[in-house]
């Protein structure tokens, strides 16, 4: 996939909470992209924050090239190897206003069970990808570190998930214009024959008496 993988990974993501979580409409109308910030999340359900990014030291030294269209051929780019990338995200969940029981542990129960039935991103969620969705164990303290990032966010219930690997295929390799015609020029030529070389050749010069 190209240099939009990470974000499309990201959209991917926030689709399939929003199915596990029931919604209809818009992915953003209940899942929201961004930090776990009650005034920027407002009444969404959930949020959705990729916090951390990193080269998949497994399969980084491992050759994987971009898919080439359907039927290509000798007019197609070439294809470039891709690196692997983990990217991390924290998910965390939100209790209604005015609501009196713990409504966002079920939100959490929901999200999941969601991602535990679909654990993997691709298809028509993310087309040319298959991306591995893995809970991480986070201890409190890690957790902790994270929402050091909001200090004007009280925690909520939250869990971090890992999507692996995501393939960003490197740049295309640009291609000049393909040949359209080819011609071929005939006869004597006009210059002198050079038969003892330029004097700057290395060749030996023959003087003239």
């Amino acid at each position: 996939m190209s240099s939009n993988a990470l974000s499309m990974t990201t959209l991917a993501l926030q689709k399939l909470l929003h199915t596990a979580l029931g919604g209809a409409g818009q992915p953003d109308d209940l899942v929201f992209l961004g930090p776990p910030i009650p005034t920027q999340v407002g009444a969404r359900a959930a949020s959705v924050f990729p916090f951390h990014l990193e080269p998949n030291r497994e399969l980084r030294n491992t050759q994987r090239f971009s898919h080439l269209p359907e039927g290509g051929g000798p007019a197609d780019p070439p294809q470039q190897d891709a690196l692997p990338i983990n990217l991390r995200y924290l998910i965390s969940v939100f209790r209604p206003a005015g609501a009196a029981e713990p409504s966002e542990l079920l939100r959490l129960g929901q999200i999941i069970a969601g991602l535990q039935a679909n654990p993997t991103l691709g298809g028509a969620l993310l087309p040319g990808q298959e991306v591995r969705l893995t809970p991480e164990p986070y201890s409190m303290e890690e957790l902790s570190r994270i929402w050091g990032l909001f200090p004007s966010a009280a925690y909520t219930p939250s869990i971090v998930y890992l999507a692996s690997p995501i393939f960003i295929d490197a740049r295309e390799i640009a291609r000049g214009r393909p040949v359209e015609e080819r011609r071929l020029d005939t006869g004597p030529s006009t210059d002198a024959p050079d038969v003892f070389g330029d004097p700057g050749d290395g060749l030996l010069q023959v003087a003239t008496p």
